[in-house]
């Protein structure tokens, strides 16, 4: 699944719910407009993220991940330019 997250942080009710009851394992979220200093939960799923940097408002992916699959982050580009557009 995949969702245009429009500032997550006021909608984790709603996506865990939805997730939970549609047996969602994993999703990817853009547009998830979380700083490094939110801290977002969401029940039975890990969340991995990378939010944009810089001060700018709005960006940022997630992937949603049920905490019944096992999973590794792999980090294969460390320029953060190469990560997010202009």
């Amino acid at each position: 699944m995949t969702w245009n997250g429009c500032f997550l942080r006021s909608k984790t009710l709603e996506l865990e719910m939805f997730m939970l009851t549609n047996n969602i394992i994993i999703a990817t979220i853009q547009e998830t407009w979380l700083s490094p200093k939110t801290d977002v939960t969401l029940s039975g799923y890990h969340i991995v993220r990378k939010d944009r940097s810089g001060g700018h408002p709005h960006g940022g992916v997630a992937i949603l991940i049920h905490k019944s699959i096992n999973y590794v982050v792999i980090i294969c580009c460390r320029r953060e330019e190469l990560l997010q557009g202009n």
